[in-house]
């Protein structure tokens, strides 16, 4: 099968537009900018026309709709994707990093021999003119490169945050049903220009002889329904901060100045601070306008997660500290000296 230069990514639910994929349709758009390369996404439920003008302005060259009542399970999702290979040929699939779109990346990269690389955290041109993929391994203490050296089709699944959406400019969105000639649905001249291509699919019937459910036991797993990636502004707490106390006044200065919390591996496993807060490459990646590292040492694999902060301001009394290397604000000093003067501040 000979593959065409497109990417093709891959909605895995029916928020076509959602942050996540809007961020990896923009990477994709970059990247396909520099190599004359087509950008494509997979829109499987209900038309949704005002999701794909969203993803036209945001980087995709076309929407590939096939409208299906309902959902699919895992096999007629994973059967969808391969008749769109099959028929478009991209040589780069991208699908976001959730349970459903791991599950499916797998499939399909078992179905065409294809490289699969997971959790990505980046995604550039090599210098060899292909492409490399980026993601933390062992335990997250490192980031190794991967590229597809033996395969006509990269397949990758990439984690949120890791990239910054983009608005690309453009003209007039078109409706394609797999023709060249279509009919302009708006006239703006600020919106970006696209094609809708209606795709036929009928799925198989479910097969139940590949699994058989035998018992259901739900398990209360205490969750935090805040999602520090919504916040500003981010207070991070590492192992520099070492009391309860200490933790409790920074928690009270983030409350007041409309902060969210946040804290490192270190501060997770000393239990300072619930895995739902923890940034990193084995935590959130976040990209707040302010963030402020509290006792945070700088490791690598806690920086990739704030990569696309605006403003870094650090706080350790370690003058050789590692996050000082990449701060735009850099106080030496004792944590615990800094939150006081934080407090007389603020009651001034």
């Amino acid at each position: 099968m000979e593959y065409r230069n497109e990417m093709l990514a891959v909605c895995d639910s029916d928020e076509y537009d959602s942050e996540h994929m809007l961020q990896i349709t923009s990477k994709a758009r970059t990247l396909a900018d520099k190599c004359g390369w087509r950008v494509s996404v997979l829109c499987v439920g209900e038309k949704k026309l005002a999701s794909y003008e969203n993803l036209f302005q945001y980087g995709a060259h076309s929407a590939i709709v096939c409208e299906i009542g309902g959902s699919l399970e895992m096999n007629g999702f994973s059967e969808l994707v391969e008749s769109v290979i099959i028929k478009h040929k991209p040589r780069v699939l991208l699908f976001p990093a959730s349970d459903f779109g791991k599950a499916v990346s797998v499939a399909v990269s078992v179905r065409f021999e294809a490289g699969l690389a997971t959790d990505c955290i980046d995604f550039e041109l090599s210098d060899s003119g292909g492409f490399l993929f980026s993601r933390a391994v062992a335990s997250s203490s490192v980031i190794e490169k991967l590229c597809c050296v033996n395969g006509n089709m990269i397949i990758c699944t990439m984690k949120k945050d890791a990239f910054q959406k983009e608005r690309f400019s453009g003209k007039n969105l078109e409706k394609n049903s797999g023709k060249n000639s279509g009919k302009n649905l708006e006239k703006n001249s600020e919106q970006s220009s696209g094609t809708i291509e209606q795709f036929l699919f009928e799925p198989l019937q479910p097969k139940r002889d590949l699994y058989e459910v035998i018992g259901r036991r739900e398990l209360d797993i205490p969750k935090e329904s805040v999602d520090i990636r919504q916040y500003k502004t981010i207070f991070c707490i590492g192992r520099g901060v070492r009391s309860t106390r200490l933790k409790d006044r920074i928690i009270c200065l983030a409350e007041r100045c409309g902060a969210g919390i946040a804290g490192t591996r270190a501060s997770v496993e000393d239990n300072m601070i619930m895995k739902e807060r923890q940034i990193g490459q084995s935590g959130k990646s976040v990209s707040p306008l302010i963030y402020v590292g509290f006792g945070v040492s700088g490791a690598s694999q806690h920086m990739a997660g704030i990569r696309n902060a605006e403003t870094v301001i650090a706080i350790n009394k370690d003058e050789n500290a590692a996050i000082f290397q990449h701060a735009d604000y850099i106080i030496v000093d004792d944590v615990e000296c800094v939150v006081e003067g934080m407090e007389h501040a603020l009651e001034a």
